[in-house]
């Protein structure tokens, strides 16, 4: 139904925002919702199971139906639409606790949210014990805990010294929301995704205005297409204005990332810190009547929070990470990372591929060097001239820095042609060292029976083999080599070991066993498109990986990666410095 039309190019977001349906949504939208701090709205909720409920309840007040009645009529369809939604923790915790709210109602008693969404937990928890390990769930009963611990007493101490009606009203009540929502996140999105949207709190103001007018006329436009030709006008109409507030959300999500820090690497934080936040929140909200114990709760942890999330902005370029940090951008069906010496140099190695006139070089990776506090790269190796490779060259040309280009000798002088002298040609044994560590060249050499087969395969084995050496650590990226290129690459021995490997050609079939053996992976990444067309990553290469205890992370399921190496990684202990993020 919703395939029936357009919706201003945004059906993907709005499949997202009625029935929980993400996997359509590209991995640069859902990049760009989570930086700019609204990634929520596309996550079924709260607010969908409210408007379900207001619309059925308009929709039975004609009926002679008892009140009771009524409200078991609602449950049912909430469970039925739990269900559309594959009972994800927020629709699920949404639903309980609206029984639980019917509940009280019919029983007369007075409803407390506290221990309503503790018993939506539990039941959650005894069907999917699992699910207390995901961030949805944890998101989810942050936020919700937060707003219904604290918006109480914050509004009614507001209520005291302005008003609160009218639009002006709205929009304060609004950031009060907004604020106490990313507070409770806070230390969960610290912990699992290692950084902070700083604009969040603003950009959810007009952001959750508009999903609560998109969800309830999403979901008539979705019933007036299931009603058939007779009032399609009316369901095209509906789908039209969806469409518009649909591009004004989308907008949103594509204005913030561009501003100067929109958000903060924060690092990743201990359980222990994750549980000190959650105790004194829970202090907080426990201080009622004890005007000196709240202001040392609220004044103190304040000032050491706002020194520790904002200290990364002073020092942006200049990490603490004194070894480096590796960048596996989700960018689809292509390949595109950041390797990061020190916080002094950065290089990428591929730009991603180009969708139309644009992709995720503008999207995504752009956006994050900003966040990052980078200005300039160091250098752009070019693996090989595929678009999927290469395609977002251009753009970062064009909006970034760049001192130096580097690409296999062979084709040197075409890109000087268009790039100038800062392009560089590199053949096997090459090296580029530097205090902080250095790049090997491994391949392509010289032997034209090797690297001069021509077409697909032959520009796929003339790809850059490069070690980069940060520390105690190596990571390979080995662009989209071939299985008789990976054969030759055996002679080099132990120079071809690393502890990370990007895994050729996005995992297709062909990863040679004696390559991996050589090689020797702690860990070995991905980079594809989720449901890419080429059936990426073959299940051949995922059992030759398996097979050798390589523990495998992919693009197209985990995301964006960022990989912290410290100065003394030892074996393949990937725990100690691996992270994923979103």
């Amino acid at each position: 139904l919703i395939d029936r039309y357009p919706y201003g190019g945004r059906r993907d977001i709005l499949r997202a925002m009625t029935i929980g349906d993400r996997d359509g949504v590209p991995a640069e939208t859902l990049t760009r919702f989570a930086t700019t701090g609204i990634a929520h709205v596309l996550a079924v909720s709260g607010l969908h199971v409210g408007s379900l409920c207001l619309a059925l309840w308009i929709l039975l007040a004609p009926f002679p139906v008892s009140r009771n009645r009524k409200y078991a009529l609602i449950l049912v369809c909430l469970v039925l639409y739990a269900g559309i939604c594959g009972f994800r923790p927020p629709v699920t915790r949404s639903v309980i606790m609206a029984a639980l709210a019917f509940g009280t109602i019919l029983s007369e008693r007075v409803k407390n949210i506290e221990n309503s969404l503790f018993i939506a937990l539990l039941i959650i928890l005894a069907f999917d014990p699992q699910s207390l390990f995901g961030p949805s769930l944890e998101l989810s009963f942050a936020a919700v805990w937060t707003l219904g611990m604290f918006y109480p007493p914050a509004a009614g101490a507001l209520k005291e010294r302005i008003n609160l009606r009218g639009v002006s009203g709205y929009g304060i009540r609004a950031l009060i929301i907004s604020a106490l929502a990313t507070a409770g996140t806070a230390p969960v999105l610290a912990a699992r995704f290692g950084s902070l949207p700083l604009y969040g709190i603003f950009a959810n103001i007009p952001a959750v205005l508009l999903a609560s007018i998109i969800v309830p006329l999403g979901m008539t436009s979705i019933f007036l297409t299931a009603a058939g030709n007779s009032i399609a006008p009316l369901a095209a109409v509906s789908a039209f204005l969806t469409g518009v507030l649909l591009r004004m959300l989308d907008g949103i999500t594509v204005l913030v990332p561009n501003l100067p820090h929109a958000s903060v690497t924060t690092g990743s934080i201990s359980l222990l810190t994750g549980l000190g936040c959650a105790g004194w929140l829970y202090l907080l909200s426990r201080s009622h009547g004890r005007s000196g114990f709240k202001k040392g709760l609220v004044y103190i942890p304040l000032v050491l929070a706002l020194v520790w999330t904002w200290n990364p902005i002073a020092g942006a370029g200049g990490s603490a990470e004194k070894s480096g940090t590796v960048v596996f951008f989700d960018v689809g069906q292509g390949d595109a990372a950041l390797v990061g010496y020190g916080g002094k140099r950065f290089f990428l190695v591929d730009t991603g591929p180009r969708y139309g006139n644009s992709g995720p070089a503008e999207t995504l990776i752009l956006p994050s060097l900003k966040n990052l506090g980078i200005t300039r790269l160091d250098g752009i190796f070019i693996s090989h001239l595929h678009d999927d490779h290469t395609g977002g060259l251009t753009a970062i040309l064009r909006d970034m820095k760049v001192d130096r280009i580097f690409c296999r000798a062979s084709i040197r002088d075409s890109l000087a042609l268009l790039y100038g002298d800062r392009v560089f040609g590199l053949s096997a044994g090459d090296s580029i060292a530097f205090h902080e560590g250095g790049m090997l060249v491994l391949s392509p050499g010289t032997n034209p029976r090797l690297f001069m087969n021509g077409g697909t395969s032959g520009e796929n084995d003339r790809s850059l083999l490069l070690r980069c050496d940060i520390a105690e650590t190596r990571v390979l990226f080995s662009g989209d080599i071939e299985e008789e290129v990976q054969k030759v690459m055996t002679a080099w021995g132990p120079s071809l070991s690393a502890d990370i490997l990007k895994v050729p050609h996005h995992g297709a079939a062909g990863l040679g066993g004696g390559f991996i053996h050589a090689v020797g992976p702690g860990l070995s990444v991905i980079s594809c498109g989720a449901n890419n067309r080429y059936g990426h990553p073959s299940p051949q290469t995922i059992q030759t990986l398996a097979g050798r205890n390589s523990r495998i992370w992919r693009t197209d399921r985990d995301g964006t990666m960022e990989i912290h190496l410290p100065g003394m990684a030892t074996g393949n202990d990937e725990s100690k410095y691996f992270k994923k993020i979103r």
